[in-house]
C-alpha cells in the first residue's frame, strides 16, 4: 500500500516539473540548469504577445497555439538562452475576436500584475537579475496592434522597455479586405470550411449551456449547420476591422478603356483605429520607449493592392469585388500576408513639437537575411527565424546564435493537436 502511495506521489512530482510554466509553481523544488551564459547582465521580462488565432481557447489565459505549435519554438528558445517561464517569460493570451482597442486595457494588466512581482523571487530561478520595473514585448501579427494600441494609449506609463513586433502590419493588410468584405479567410492562411469550424469551436467556450456545448463541438467537427462567415466577421470577429489596410495606401483600383490602372470609385472601409495610431502626435509615444524592433520578411510574393470591380452581391464586396485571380502587378515583396512597406514604421524626422526621437529603432528583414522565403508563419517558428530573433536579446558582443546552441523542429513537423480544439483548459 504505502509502496503505491509513494509510486503515485512521485509521479504526480514528476508531472509537476515536466509542466511548461512549472515556475509558476514554487512549491515544486527543481534542479537548477545548466543555464548558458548568453544574457545580459540584468534583464527584463520577456512577454510573448500572439497573433490572430495564436491562443486556444480563445479566451483570456489560453495556451500559445496549442492546435499548430507555431509558437512552440519561440517559447523554446527563449528558454534555451536563459529565460524561465513565470520568472522572466510570459505569454499573453487572449481573445483573438475582440478588437485592440478592447485588448490593450487586458495586456496592461498582465504587465503590471507582472511588474507586482519581487526581484528577489528571481534570484536562483533565473540564470540573470530580473529588473521587473519594465518588460519586452515580443509581438507577432495582430499581436503588434495590441501592443501599440497599449503603448500609444491614454493609460500607458512607460511600462514597456523594448517593443519588438515581427511581421505586424503597420499599414493594414489586403488579406482583412478579403475577409472583412467578402467573408473569405483563405487569404489569412485557414479555407472557409475550416474557419467556419472554429467559429463553432470557439463559441463553444462562449455558453455555460452543456448541450450547447456539445452542440456547437458537433456541428464543428461534422461540418453542419456552418454559420455565414461574412455576417460573423462583421458582427463578431472585430479583430479583421483593425486589420485593414489604411485609406491613404489607396489600395483598391480598376482599370479604364485603355487598360490603365485608376483608383475605384466606390471608396474605401475604414479602419480608423489603425489611422489613429499613425498619426503624428500618437507616433510620438512611442518615444517613450526604450527600443523599437521590427522583425519582417519581404521574400515571398504578397498582395499590395487589389484589382476590383463592382459586387453583383450587395452587401458583400460594397467597396468592389476582388477580380481572382490577380495580375502580377498587384503583388510585391513580403511575407505572403504583410506587405514589406506595412511591417515597419518609418518615423518622421522629428517629433510634432520639433524635439528628436530618444527611441532606438532596428529593422530586420530576416527573409533577406536568411536568403531564402519566409512567410508569415515561418517568421515566427521556423528554426533559422528564431534564431535570428533570439540574437536580439542576447549579449550583443556575442557571435550568431547556431544550430548547436538551439534547434527546435521544422514547423512540417509540429502535429495539430485536435483534442486541444475541444477540450477545457
Amino acid at each position: 500500500m504505502l509502496r503505491n502511495v509513494f509510486a503515485f506521489s512521485s509521479t504526480v512530482l514528476a508531472t509537476l516539473k515536466s509542466l511548461r510554466f512549472s515556475g509558476q509553481f514554487p512549491f515544486v523544488k527543481m534542479a537548477k540548469p545548466d543555464w548558458p551564459d548568453l544574457l545580459p547582465a540584468t534583464i527584463h521580462p520577456v512577454v510573448v504577445v500572439p497573433g490572430l488565432l495564436g491562443t486556444w481557447p480563445p479566451l483570456p489565459h489560453g495556451r500559445m497555439d496549442p492546435v499548430t505549435g507555431v509558437y512552440y519554438n519561440l517559447l523554446d528558445g527563449l528558454e534555451k538562452i536563459g529565460y524561465v517561464p513565470g520568472v522572466s517569460l510570459f505569454s499573453f493570451g487572449y481573445d483573438w475576436r475582440r478588437s485592440a482597442a478592447e485588448l490593450a486595457p487586458l495586456l496592461a494588466t498582465e504587465i503590471r500584475r507582472i511588474q507586482k512581482l519581487s526581484p528577489k523571487r528571481a534570484l536562483g530561478r533565473s540564470p540573470r537579475p530580473v529588473d521587473y520595473s519594465k518588460v519586452d514585448l515580443v509581438c507577432h501579427s495582430m499581436g503588434g496592434l495590441v501592443g501599440r494600441t497599449f503603448v500609444q494609449g491614454d493609460d500607458y506609463n512607460g511600462e514597456v522597455n523594448r517593443l519588438v513586433l515581427v511581421a505586424s502590419p503597420q499599414q493594414g493588410a489586403m488579406a482583412a479586405y478579403y475577409a472583412y468584405e467578402g467573408g473569405d479567410s483563405n487569404r489569412i492562411g485557414v479555407p472557409i470550411r475550416d474557419a467556419q469550424s472554429m467559429v463553432l469551436l470557439a463559441q463553444r467556450y462562449d455558453t455555460w449551456l452543456p448541450h450547447r456545448k456539445f452542440d456547437f463541438i458537433y456541428r464543428g467537427i461534422k461540418g453542419v449547420g456552418l454559420p455565414d462567415l461574412f455576417d460573423y466577421v462583421r458582427a463578431n470577429l472585430r479583430s479583421i476591422h483593425d486589420f485593414l489596410p489604411v485609406k491613404q495606401t489607396n489600395y483598391l483600383y480598376s482599370l479604364d478603356e485603355n487598360g490603365q490602372e485608376q483608383l475605384y470609385p466606390f471608396g474605401l472601409p475604414d479602419n480608423t483605429h489603425l489611422e489613429k495610431l499613425d498619426r503624428p502626435d500618437n507616433l510620438d509615444r512611442l518615444d517613450k520607449v526604450a527600443e523599437l524592433a521590427f522583425f519582417y520578411s519581404s521574400t515571398v510574393q504578397t498582395l499590395v493592392k487589389l484589382k476590383v470591380d463592382k459586387s453583383p452581391n450587395l452587401p458583400m464586396w460594397e467597396h468592389g469585388k476582388v477580380v481572382d485571380p490577380q495580375p502580377a502587378s498587384s503583388y510585391g515583396p513580403g511575407d505572403s500576408i504583410v506587405p514589406r512597406d506595412s511591417a515597419f514604421l518609418v518615423l518622421p524626422p522629428t517629433k510634432t513639437d520639433g524635439s528628436t526621437w530618444q527611441v532606438k529603432v532596428c529593422q530586420t528583414d530576416l527573409g533577406q537575411q536568411l536568403n531564402r522565403s519566409l512567410d508569415h508563419v515561418q517568421i515566427v517558428g521556423d528554426p533559422d527565424a528564431v534564431r535570428r530573433l533570439l540574437q536580439y536579446f542576447v549579449r550583443p558582443d556575442l557571435p550568431p546564435i547556431e544550430a548547436s546552441t538551439w534547434d527546435g523542429p521544422a514547423l512540417s513537423a509540429r502535429k495539430p493537436d485536435y483534442v486541444a480544439l475541444v477540450m477545457p483548459f
